[in-house]
């Protein structure tokens, strides 16, 4: 499901699983973001148009915050969520993103002017491929009662 330039979404108890693309693609918002008890697991390797593998989730340029309350993306063939260019608080807690080949949770807000804060509680970002959680976040990070369990080479950053 792509939803694109729209004001506020919630979305709740959403299953996207063996898709063949990515499970949920948010671009952008101008309102808040709400993703709670829903679940991609197993998405596609490619977009038929592409041969870029895709994440179970992705929120890019995000406008206001983004909140994620058991969240589920595990499996997937790059990331299991990625957050891009947001602004506003990013509030995630009880994630469960393993067996990604690359991260379980992928923050990406080092572009000037992304502020975005990131609080992370109660989650389980293990045996990924690279790391847990990558965060480029130029705000503050909390973490707090988060699991990164066997991940890959690269250091939990």
């Amino acid at each position: 499901m792509t939803l694109q330039n729209v004001g506020t979404i919630s979305v709740d108890g959403y299953q996207a699983n063996d898709n063949g693309g990515i499970g949920l693609n948010v671009v952008p918002a101008s309102g808040t973001v709400s993703v709670s008890n829903s679940q991609f697991n197993h998405n596609s390797l490619v977009v038929p148009t592409t041969t870029t593998p895709r994440p179970g989730v992705i929120f890019n340029g995000l406008r206001s915050g983004l909140t994620l309350t058991n969240v589920t993306a595990n499996d997937n063939p790059i990331d299991g969520i990625i957050v891009n260019n947001a602004l506003g608080q990013i509030v995630a807690s009880g994630i469960s993103a393993s067996g990604n080949p690359f991260s379980g949770l992928f923050v990406d807000n080092g572009i000037s002017g992304h502020q975005a804060s990131l609080t992370l509680t109660d989650s389980n970002l293990s045996n990924n491929g690279r790391n847990g959680l990558m965060a480029n976040v130029q705000s503050a990070v909390t973490i707090l009662r988060t699991h990164f369990d066997s991940n890959g080479p690269q250091a939990d950053q």
